[in-house]
């Protein structure tokens, strides 16, 4: 995935808690660096964003 120009591999998780009707999503942007001659590719975690969307009367919305 692009964002701001760079690019970033991004792995997603989703959970509900269904105490809080609640659905939870977090994404994780890793950059990728430029392997030496013969080494793996190696994943730094550049950021994280984890969002909450509630149930509300049958709709979701991000809170």
């Amino acid at each position: 995935r692009r964002v701001q120009g760079l690019d970033y591999e991004v792995w997603s998780l989703s959970s509900d808690n269904k105490q809080t009707s609640a659905k939870i999503v977090q994404e994780f942007y890793f950059a990728k660096s430029v392997p030496k001659s013969g080494a793996s590719e190696i994943l730094k975690l550049a950021r994280a964003e984890i969002y909450t969307y509630q149930t509300n009367k049958g709709n979701r919305r991000p809170e």
